[in-house]
């Protein structure tokens, strides 16, 4: 069911507001994730379980500065 995910995925429509002690900073920034499958996993010899690894990274346009890097 997860199969759809599997590849990279790339978006450059990020938003994000922050306050600042001067006002607001806003920042568009691009993310960018990929999906693995993580392979035949058993659950206590009952369930076979589907899952994917992820791994989220995401760049500030601007300036391309490296904001964020997550992986699960």
């Amino acid at each position: 069911p997860l199969a759809l995910l599997v590849g990279t995925w790339i978006g450059d429509k990020g938003s994000d507001t922050s306050p600042e002690p001067d006002g607001t900073e806003k920042n568009t920034y691009r993310e960018t994730v990929t999906y693995t499958p993580i392979g035949d996993v058993d659950n206590a010899e009952e369930q076979e379980l589907v899952g994917v690894y992820y791994h989220q990274i995401v760049h500030r346009i601007r300036d391309n500065k490296h904001l964020h890097d997550q992986c699960g």
